[in-house]
């Protein structure tokens, strides 16, 4: 961010550096695949966001897809592969874009991902839904 000259910044040795570790987290033998094969859920990244990711329902938008997203690509790649390992272990996705012809390339990538993907005609039907405003008691 140029306009915060002291923030931090993230290049592609970070992104790799955390694809890294986050692969050990899945692999390792107290990772996530060997604790869906013992059927438990203790593995080393269970109290964190990578949980979230693998075993909740996901609503993705705002995901530029471009070249410096390397990282979450590729937790969407294990994501379907462990989704693949045991049926009971999958849980929804949607992908939200905004329809435009320089986009087309997404919507195979996430439907073999077994993703859902959902175009709306503008960015405003996404971040202005009036859904977004409304409260649950």
């Amino acid at each position: 961010m140029m306009r915060y000259r002291r923030s931090i910044r993230l290049g592609l040795t970070h992104y790799m550096g955390a694809v890294q570790r986050a692969r050990h987290w899945v692999y390792s033998g107290n990772g996530l695949r060997r604790s869906a094969k013992d059927q438990t859920s203790t593995w080393r990244g269970a109290d964190t966001w990578l949980d979230i990711l693998f075993h909740s329902p996901l609503l993705i938008f705002g995901f530029g897809f471009g070249k410096d997203e390397n990282f979450i690509r590729w937790l969407f790649l294990e994501r379907a592969r462990f989704h693949r390992m045991d049926e009971s272990l999958r849980q929804p996705a949607w992908f939200i874009d905004v329809e435009n012809a320089s986009n087309k390339h997404r919507r195979p990538f996430f439907e073999r991902l077994g993703m859902q993907f959902v175009t709306v005609p503008t960015y405003s039907d996404i971040y202005d839904a009036s859904f977004w405003n409304t409260s649950s008691t």
